[in-house]
């Protein structure tokens, strides 16, 4: 599936640039309104500070909302890995790879001297997915500097209430969606990525941070979508689905909160977005000229 291994750990996503808007909404109703932001999971120290969109909507928040408490559920992620993630007992990746295949992977592993044997049972979408990880860590890129954690390490320490729309089991069971792929064909497209992770990851930033929605959808759902509807479905709508009834409780409540989710969620066919104004809800980009100067 091309570049979905690495867009699904940026959902499922650099210095100012000069597009005039944001990834960021406001969701209202005749009881309240909330702001939706678009996220970015894993960045570098160098991607702060955030566009001042996303600190007034953390400023106005009373509660932020975020996609599943990782940490939290640590335990059950480990059950779900074990249950969606590993090759049946006797099977490795070798059987699941042509020859040729496999070679390539265990010289690309080798070369950035990664234990190859701890990884051998894993299935091809949790293996491609364990090492995209690493080599964006490798990069400077990490979850721990994600906006994500970012916000909610921040709202923690304010005091803010926090809370969760999925929980780490559910996270697990749509990106198990990915084993329906071919493993050969989802090994090589990781390994071609791999060779243009950087700059494409750039874009994406780029285009997050500008509010460039074309070139975010370009980069995060068309590809997905045209070669993968089926993990595009399980990964993205099925879940924006899912989500729904407690963001309309969030706008409903009269208490403003602030949801945090991957930016993939909020373009494309089945986005958030579209959803939300088909239940009758205004969804307004929140833009750089609505807020007061500082």
């Amino acid at each position: 599936m091309k570049k979905v291994v690495v867009v699904v750990l940026l959902l499922l996503v650099l210095p100012a640039t000069a597009f005039p808007q944001s990834t960021l909404w406001t969701v209202a109703s005749e009881q309240g309104e909330i702001y939706l932001g678009g996220s970015i999971h894993l960045l570098r120290e160098g991607d702060y500070p955030l566009p001042r969109e996303f600190e007034f909507a953390y400023a106005e928040a009373e509660h932020l909302m975020f996609e599943a408490d990782i940490a939290a559920d640590d335990g059950v992620l480990q059950q779900a890995v074990l249950e969606h993630g590993l090759l049946p007992p006797g099977r490795t990746l070798a059987d699941e790879l042509s020859p040729e295949v496999h070679a390539d992977l265990t010289a690309w592993v080798r070369q950035r001297g990664i234990r190859f044997d701890d990884l051998q049972r894993l299935r091809p979408w949790l293996l491609t997915l364990t090492l995209s990880v690493m080599e964006l860590e490798a990069r400077g890129f990490s979850s721990e500097k994600g906006l994500d954690q970012h916000l909610e390490d921040r709202a923690r320490a304010d005091g803010k209430p926090v809370s969760f729309l999925e929980t780490a089991m559910d996270q697990i069971e749509a990106l198990s969606a990915l084993d329906g792929e071919i493993p050969d064909v989802l090994v090589l497209q990781f390994l071609r990525d791999m060779e243009i992770v950087e700059d494409m990851l750039d874009g994406l930033i780029r285009a997050w941070r500008g509010g460039d929605l074309e070139q975010l959808e370009e980069i995060v759902t068309r590809e997905i979508r045209e070669t993968g509807p089926e993990a595009w479905e399980a990964l993205m709508v099925n879940r924006n689905r899912a989500w729904l009834p407690a963001i309309e409780a969030a706008v409903d409540s009269g208490t403003t909160k602030f949801v945090v989710v991957g930016a993939g969620h909020l373009v494309g066919e089945g986005n958030l977005r579209d959803l939300l104004e088909a239940r009758g809800y205004r969804v307004e980009r929140l833009e750089v000229e609505a807020i007061p100067a500082d």
